[in-house]
């Protein structure tokens, strides 16, 4: 399977990848993140449940203090 993730095109193996799966992989914290995918927000409790599709455009964003 092919997606973009914040702009890059990563290859997976396997055919079908839930959102909870992509962070696992790429060992991103679960903490201080919002997941969009084709420009729609997907909330926190989907993302076991929301499987991504082949070309999909994920973007993460990470939370940041300051002002």
């Amino acid at each position: 399977m092919k997606i973009i993730v914040n702009g890059e095109l990563i290859v997976f193996a396997q055919s079908a990848l839930k959102i909870i799966e992509l962070l696992q992989a790429k060992k991103i914290s679960l903490e201080g993140i919002a997941v969009a995918v084709n420009d729609n927000v997907i909330k926190k409790s989907e993302w076991d449940k929301f499987e991504l599709q082949e070309g999909d455009k994920v973007e993460i964003v990470y939370a940041r203090q300051g002002g």
